[in-house]
């Protein structure tokens, strides 16, 4: 059929306005399913159900108009063949089945069968109310389910055997003790739980199942835990069920055997049992339901302990969370997941460098056995994050792809990027938000995920989910010291705008010197856009705290915008007499700009970085730089050999950390003299690669750009992806050497958007900045 005449037939037909009136009737007909759903406790087969039905009767509306807009079937009508429009006509439409024919499509047969079809659905879906089972009877009014949400009830068990009786009563006193704050749940006073089984138990009766989680329910619990205590020759059997007391579900099961001397042993490993599961089926506000596979503890105490610090840590009680997991290990020193989690409350507390989490976490890892295979990669990802062995990487994504519905994966793998992976060049900003949004999406309750993804949200200048994120962390954890110290006063410091601006620096000298100093430390302010703003704002912060922090973030607002006269000037005051000092030096050097003979005087001094038995990984890795060149060889040699010599005593040590910084130093300073002396191009490009997945933050810059210089002669493409995560307030400088790459690859479009970026970063520096001016050029010379 012609296309024309098909669109004419569907016109015809109507097909669209009947489509619009029936999609409306549908999502209005979805809608009462939802309500009765909720209200009625339907079975959950309804809603999916009901959509099907509605789709086959989509098919079967928009055939019948088809078949009621032919002229035949008008013709038909009015001949009698065929019933009319809207008629039933029932003997015709059993004739037609009991024939095998398919029934004529009218729009009264249509509608009835779908009224047919739902009232069917909806009777079936109350027979199944009805008949749910005798246990739902006792409801949440009765039951009290509503008044304590996390009330345990243990009732009298059934006891069998001789000598045993004493038990029957004495489980409900020794399963309260036990179960008494476990996990947030708490147990409803045996007194009172006793009085109220006296009340509706005479005598020495058993009473049935229903009556046992009616007593448990009349104390307002909101789960009722019934058990047997059997004894035989061989010992006795100890069981016991917990009952959710709102929907009459069993919701967990336990059962242990041994010797009747030892029920008191036997019913505190039983208590562990019901906890962990108990966590796993209705504590997603205590612990995640994948960690509690790793509670791999038979201690009750130590499962206490570990409870209560892990109520503290989602509430960002690190303090509190350090000493509730101390008490676990001390009790347990196998429990695995007391220690990881110990470890990272230490690493809260001071940072991930701290050496008590690095001794905690490598307890952790002696103890891995024990844990599944989920929480043995999460522990190998924290002990190698603590070791800055940044390959984990790829276990971690993996991780992130095989267990994409836990929170603790998604953290990890944010956290990783956040310390290590952003700046090694491993991730982007957008990478570091993406997994924390997911961690909080996922867990939203768990607090120290919000802490990390506010912070970010905040250096990245996103202000409206910033204060989001802000409100939903106090709302949450009111009392916290972030919640009403250094988060909102960092929003309110950069993300004002207008006249409250100055308000916030006329305000520094009344907020609290240690909240200052703290949105220096934990903010990444390098990567706020505004940087003229980051230059104001801590010129002002450093006057009122003299903070070695912000008088840093005064410099690279400085180097970030192209003001290098007003940077060089701030390396030469006395107090930058040092190892930062030399480094900024070294960082001019290899980027080939200027160097005042004053400051080179400082920095080729033979005592530079020589004071101390550790000269840090910075200093020592700018004096082999420039020592590699200038061409110096012993120079360079000089400082391989101190940072491979450091390397080694830092190993035997165990300071793995300080190790593995001083070995990536060697490797890059080995690297850049293959490149600038050896041109050897091969060894250089091993020998950054390596040392680029270690170093970070200024010395991870300076070898990403010398490795992208070595790249450039043959792998440009290669290049240009090392200096796109060159981000920071280095971003005006390598969006320069990028253009100049596109530039030469023929990309011209790149190459100006390039420039452009370049030129927004240094607009408001010198008007000599070599770089500001190639970007100038540069721009002219591809838009022509």
């Amino acid at each position: 059929m012609p296309k024309t005449d098909l669109w004419t037939r569907i016109k015809e037909a109507r097909i669209v306005q009947v489509l619009l009136v029936y999609l409306g009737a549908s999502w209005g007909i979805l809608q009462i399913v939802d309500v009765l759903q909720d209200a009625l406790d339907l079975p959950a087969w309804v809603s999916p159900v009901a959509l099907i039905l509605l789709l086959i009767g989509l098919v079967i509306i928009l055939a019948t108009a088809w078949v009621q807009s032919l002229p035949s079937t008008t013709q038909k009508e009015r001949e009698g063949e065929v019933p009319g429009d809207w008629q039933v006509a029932p003997r015709d439409l059993v004739e037609s089945i009991s024939s095998g024919d398919v029934p004529h499509l009218t729009w009264g047969r249509s509608i009835l069968g779908g009224v047919f079809a739902l009232s069917l659905m909806f009777g079936l879906a109350g027979v199944a109310v009805v008949f749910k089972g005798p246990i739902t009877s006792i409801g949440p009014a009765e039951a009290g389910a509503g008044v304590a949400p996390t009330g345990i009830a243990v009732v009298p068990f059934d006891v069998t055997g001789e000598d045993l009786e004493l038990w029957k009563e004495g489980m409900v006193d020794v399963l309260s003790t036990n179960l008494d704050g476990m996990g947030g749940y708490r147990a409803i006073d045996s007194r009172t739980v006793m009085a109220r089984w006296r009340e509706r138990v005479k005598g020495e009766a058993t009473p049935d199942l229903q009556t046992s989680l009616q007593v448990a329910g009349s104390t307002g619990a909101r789960y009722g835990l019934v058990g047997s205590l059997v004894g035989n020759p061989a010992g006795v059997r100890v069981s016991a069920d917990v009952y959710d007391l709102d929907s009459g579900e069993k919701l967990v099961q336990s059962w242990i055997e041994g010797e009747e001397s030892d029920v008191l042993e036997l019913v505190g490993e039983m208590s562990v049992d019901l906890t962990r599961k108990l966590l796993e089926a209705t504590g997603a506000d205590v612990i995640q339901a994948p960690r509690t596979a790793s509670l791999t503890t038979h201690s009750l105490p130590a499962l206490r302990s570990f409870l209560e610090g892990e109520a503290a840590y989602r509430r960002s009680d690190f303090a509190g969370a350090v000493a509730a997991f101390e008490q676990a290990v001390g009790v347990d020193s196998t429990f695995a997941l007391g220690w990881q989690r110990l470890a990272a409350s230490y690493q809260w507390l001071d940072d991930i460098s701290s050496e008590l989490g690095a001794e905690a976490m490598e307890k952790a890892w002696e103890n891995r056995e024990h844990l599944p295979a989920r929480d043995r990669v999460l522990v190998q990802a924290d002990r190698a994050m603590v070791e800055r062995d940044l390959t984990i990487l790829g276990p971690l994504l993996e991780a992130s792809m095989t267990y994409p519905d836990d929170p603790e994966v998604w953290y990890l793998l944010g956290d990783f990027y956040y310390h290590y992976g952003q700046p090694s060049g491993m991730a982007s900003e957008k990478d570091v938000l993406e997994c924390f949004e997911r961690a909080v999406e996922l867990d939203p309750t768990f607090t120290p995920y919000h802490i990390h993804l506010i912070e970010w949200y905040i250096g990245v200048a996103d202000t409206l989910k910033a204060k989001e994120a802000l409100a939903a962390y106090q709302r949450l954890q009111p009392e916290d010291d972030r919640a009403s110290g250094y988060l909102p006063l960092a929003v309110d410091l950069f993300l004002s705008g207008g006249d409250r601006r100055e308000e916030v620096l006329a305000s520094l000298d009344t907020v609290p010197e240690r909240a200052l100093e703290e949105v220096a430390i934990f903010i990444p302010w390098d990567f706020f856009p505004d940087r003229a703003w980051t230059e104001t704002l801590a010129r002002e912060a450093f006057r009122r705290t003299g903070s070695r922090a912000w008088q840093r973030a005064i410099q690279l607002a400085l180097w970030g915008q192209g003001k290098l006269q007003e940077y060089e000037a701030t390396l030469l005051e006395p107090e930058n007499d040092g190892p930062d000092r030399t480094f900024s030096v070294a960082v001019q050097k290899v980027l080939n700009l200027d160097l005042t003979p004053e400051l080179l005087a400082h920095v080729r001094s033979p005592t530079a970085c020589r004071e101390a038995a550790d000269p840090g990984t910075d200093c020592s890795f700018a004096k082999g730089i420039m020592a590699a060149m200038d061409g110096d060889r012993d120079e360079w040699e000089t400082w391989v050999g101190i940072n491979r010599d450091l390397a080694t005593t830092l190993e035997e040590e165990s300071n793995k950390i300080h190790s593995r910084g001083h070995d990536a130093v060697a490797t890059a300073l080995e690297g850049a003299w293959a490149y600038y002396q050896g041109g050897d191009l091969p060894a250089a490009r091993r020998s950054l690669q390596r040392a680029s997945r270690v170093l970070a933050a200024g010395t991870g810059f300076v070898t990403r750009w010398i490795y992208a210089g070595v790249l450039e002669e043959d792998r440009p493409r290669e290049a240009l992806e090392i200096l796109e995560t060159l981000t920071g307030p280095e971003r005006g400088f390598t969006r320069v050497r990028m253009g100049r790459i596109l530039e030469g690859l023929g990309e011209a479009e790149a190459a100006s958007e390039a420039y452009r970026v370049a030129l927004s970063e240094f607009s408001g520096g010198d008007p000599d900045n070599p770089y500001l001016v190639e970007a100038q050029d540069g721009l002219e010379r591809v838009s022509q």
